[in-house]
């Protein structure tokens, strides 16, 4: 009887370390694929123009990514500090300024993550996601003078940047400058006739100036330009009908 017993429990232990054994393997398992996926996303981030094993500065830069990946961003400040020390490069330099903001912003130290988006400016002034990233902190900073000033210096790089247009448009409308903000969302469209925020913002337009008829049909062009899988399309009639409501007060 006794036998019997110290075997069942033999066999639940065997069973409970067996399971740990499985548990631990599955955590490495994943914690694997995960930083295998880290790297890579590192990588594409880094580009094939340099080399990780061969270009100091570029291995730096890859580790400090990793490590913002793996939400380090002391660790990530370090590495990518480091790395401009290293870079000969103004293209790099930006690089690296665009990650220590993103660091920065993350570690909600909105200041140094503004002065990094100013240097990498600064680093390149021709480089549009540098110019994209300034713009956008002015934007989320209220300073919309600054970042109309630099969504229009994307476009003198750029003339074919339909994002820019767009940004510029959206600036104007809360701005209140709505014959400005129809004129640039007239120039988005014409860089890209697919664009249903455009269109959206153009209804509004419409909306406010009481112009219902063309209203209408840029409404129509929103679930038109995205085979009606535009998903503020019910968001966007009810704005549309709470600007008419207010209008006939």
């Amino acid at each position: 009887m006794l036998d019997s017993v110290y075997t069942i429990i033999g066999l639940i232990s065997f069973v409970l370390f067996l399971t740990g054994v499985l548990t631990g393997l599955a955590h490495i398992c994943k914690r694997l694929v995960e930083a295998h996926c880290i790297r890579n996303c590192a990588i594409k981030n880094i580009g094939n123009e340099v080399s990780i094993y061969n270009d100091k500065g570029a291995k730096l830069a890859y580790k400090g990514i990793c490590a913002y990946l793996n939400e380090d961003h002391s660790k990530a400040l370090t590495y990518l500090e480091n790395a401009v020390r290293y870079s000969q490069v103004s293209h790099n330099s930006a690089f690296c300024f665009d990650w220590m903001s993103r660091c920065y912003e993350a570690l909600g130290k909105y200041r140094e993550s503004l002065n990094c988006c100013v240097k990498a400016v600064e680093a390149e002034p021709s480089n549009i996601k540098a110019l994209f990233g300034l713009a956008n902190m002015y934007v989320r900073n209220g300073a919309f003078s600054k970042a109309e000033f630099y969504y229009n210096r994307v476009l003198r790089y750029d003339q074919k940047n339909s994002y820019a247009s767009f940004m510029l448009g959206t600036l104007f409308m809360g701005r209140g400058l709505y014959d400005k903000a129809e004129e640039q969302f007239l120039k988005t469209i014409e860089l890209n006739n697919e664009s249903e925020e455009a269109f959206a913002e153009l209804s509004v337009v419409m909306a406010i100036k009481g112009d219902y008829s063309r209203m209408d049909s840029y409404f129509a062009e929103v679930t038109k330009s995205s085979n009606g899988k535009y998903t503020d399309s019910d968001r966007l009639r009810k704005r549309l009908n709470s600007i008419k409501k207010m209008k006939d007060l």
